[in-house]
Parts: structure tokens; sequence; C-alpha cells
């Protein structure tokens, strides 16, 4: 009994949200997940439907839905929205850098984030990859996914599962803007 009541209270202490993390396939939206999860970079296969893992960092519980990206899959990420999501994690690998590949991934954000459900959600795009050669910049990060005509708060983070490059700032914003945006609605005692 005691041991129940000591994991209540610890889970008690965060401040709870539900995010979605997607992208295309092959972006490293399982192996940035798991890394988040274990700390360890573990090998991977391509998710077929979906993964759910909670990861606690600092005073926020994140249920993460990582969605699969295959194929035309991303067609049907709006399925996966119950009422809303607060936090959207977009995972890019930013060494797909082929006409192709960038109009793709645009067209995929865009209109998944024209949604009316996600008018308030935050966006983290995590430009994945970035310690290989060719990995794009920032700055053409949010040129070739035309970030400025999203409507709801951004950031980009490179990051690298290899070099941990990112990891743990994209939790710290993600994490921040979610209880800041929690705060302003409802007022500052529920996020701690």
């Amino acid at each position: 009994m005691g041991a129940n009541l000591g994991r209540l209270y610890n889970r008690m202490r965060y401040s709870s949200f539900r995010v979605m993390m997607i992208g295309l396939a092959g972006a490293g939206k399982t192996t940035i997940l798991y890394k988040w999860k274990t700390g360890e970079a573990l090998e991977t296969i391509s998710t077929i439907g979906f993964n759910v893992e909670t990861i606690y960092h600092k005073s926020v519980a994140l249920t993460i839905w990582d969605i699969n990206g295959q194929g035309e899959f991303y067609r049907m990420w709006h399925q996966y929205i119950d009422n809303d999501a607060p936090g959207i994690v977009f995972v890019i690998d930013s060494t797909e850098t082929t006409p192709e590949s960038v109009a793709k991934s645009c067209t995929a954000l865009h209109d998944f984030m024209n949604m009316e459900s996600l008018k308030d959600s935050v966006v983290l795009i995590m430009a994945n990859k970035s310690d290989l050669p060719g990995a794009m910049s920032k700055d053409q990060v949010a040129e070739n996914l035309k970030l400025k005509e999203l409507k709801q708060p951004w950031r980009i983070h490179r990051t690298s599962v290899a070099t941990n490059e990112g990891l743990e700032e994209s939790l710290d914003w993600l994490g921040d803007e979610l209880c800041a945006k929690r705060s302003s609605r409802y007022g500052s005692y529920l996020c701690s």
C-alpha cells in the first residue's frame, strides 16, 4: 500500500500533457522517443501504427504518441487526435534535402497543423541527424518547411541521438511552452 501511495505522489507532482510526435518515415521519431525514455540509443524498426510512452522531464509528464509516417500514412494522423494535442513534435531527417522530400514534409506538416483542433498547440520542430554531413541549418529548415506560415508558436532544434545534440533542450522548450500555455489559460498553480 505504501509503495502504491509513493508512486501516486510522484506522479501527482508532474503536470501532464499529451504530445503527438509526427514526421515522415525514417526521420528518427522512434529513436528519439526511446532515447528520451531509456537514455540509450536503441536500434529501432519502422513503426507500424504507433508507440506511446510517458517521459518524465523536470516538472512535466509528456505522454508522447509516436505515429507512423510511412507512405501515405501521414494523411491519417488526424485520426489520433482526441480533443486536442497541446504539443506537436514534428521530426524531419535534416539530411533529406531533395526537393521532393522537402515538399512532402512541408505539405504533411501544414495539412496537419491547419486542423482547427490544433490551433492552440505548440510545435517543436526537431531537425534530426544534424550531426551528419549535408544536414540543413535551422534557417534552411524554417524556409523549406515554410514555418513562418504556421499560426502556432514553433521552435526548431537541431538534434542528434548519436551526439545527444538538442535532445534535452527540446524537452526543456516543449515543457516550458506547454506549462506557460496552461498557466495563461488556467492559472500558474497548475505547473510547478
